[in-house]
């Protein structure tokens, strides 16, 4: 780590106190300005990550919510994707909002642990941790509201319950494919690899497998090659966003399956850099943003 890099995470805690003080609708414009570097126009937003804010200040259609929850939307896709053999979904092997009545961890085999009304918050094992240990960890997602210092409403609106899901087939971290759709029509599809390492890469493509020259600004920018069933994973993709001016849905392509992985409103809460600022432009080109009752 950096000297620069140290001297921010340092800072980081008092900024966020600052930043938790505010009325949610400045709080969005002083983190958009601090990640982006400009103030957001949220009264006529045409960039990507100024609509993703301006769906987290607007928007309050109850279907938010319905796709914020991770068990619900388990459900949800199943719903509407009803084949197995179609899409899988990784094995449910527990729920509840008792961290107590969490199964014996050493005799499920390897799984994630995750609250259902957050993002990139997760627990792996069973790497030798100690259930006490995990079931701290885990409590400290509940004391940390979910949504709120970021103002995500539709989180909030989601009563806190845990998932302990079986871990995806193969060794380390899968290959993770978020498909932008918008209208229902699959546009743009950002693959990660490495997630939660420093060795973490965005890269983005076009359905059709076309290099997209934009980028994540914090990240690596690796090629990648297309997935084995990525015209089933856009076929898939089309049916879960149906309805929708814009939903990711996320994916895996392993051991021969489509694995669901989650749906997001709100990705990276808005926050993320995209570079250049043109692609943020891109992206947002497609989103029209929905007529919302007064």
């Amino acid at each position: 780590m950096t000297l620069v890099s140290r001297t921010r995470a340092a800072l980081r805690p008092a900024y966020w106190r600052l930043a938790s003080g505010l009325p949610v609708p400045l709080r969005r414009r002083v983190l958009f300005l601090a990640r982006h570097g400009r103030w957001p126009n949220l009264r006529a937003p045409r960039t990507f990550s100024e609509k993703v804010n301006w769906r987290i200040l607007n928007d309050r259609r109850p279907m938010l919510v319905e796709y914020s929850d991770k068990i619900e939307m388990r459900r949800l896709a199943r719903e509407r994707v009803p084949d197995e053999s179609e899409m899988r979904l990784p094995e449910l092997l527990w729920s509840g909002s008792d961290l107590d009545e969490l199964p014996d961890l050493d005799s499920v085999g390897p799984w994630v642990l995750k609250p259902n009304n957050g993002t990139a918050t997760v627990e792996f094992g069973p790497a030798g941790k100690a259930r006490a240990e995990v079931i701290r960890r885990a409590q400290q997602w509940r004391a940390s509201s979910p949504g709120q210092l970021l103002g995500e409403w539709a989180y909030t609106q989601v009563p806190t319950r845990y998932l302990l899901e079986a871990k995806l087939p193969g060794e380390g971290l899968p290959t993770d494919y978020k498909v932008f759709c918008f209208d229902g029509v699959p546009r743009v599809v950002q693959v990660h690899t490495g997630r939660f390492s420093h060795g973490h890469s965005l890269s983005h493509y076009s359905p059709t497998w076309e290099w997209l020259p934009g980028r994540a600004a914090k990240y690596r920018n690796d090629l990648m090659p297309a997935p084995e069933h990525l015209d089933q994973m856009l076929a898939l993709a089309r049916r879960l966003s149906a309805g929708w001016d814009f939903l990711r849905v996320d994916f895996y392509d392993l051991a021969g399956w489509v694995w669901f992985g989650e749906f997001s409103p709100y990705p990276a809460a808005g926050t993320m850099r995209f570079v250049p600022h043109a692609f943020d432009e891109y992206l947002g080109s497609f989103w029209t943003l929905p007529d919302l009752p007064r």
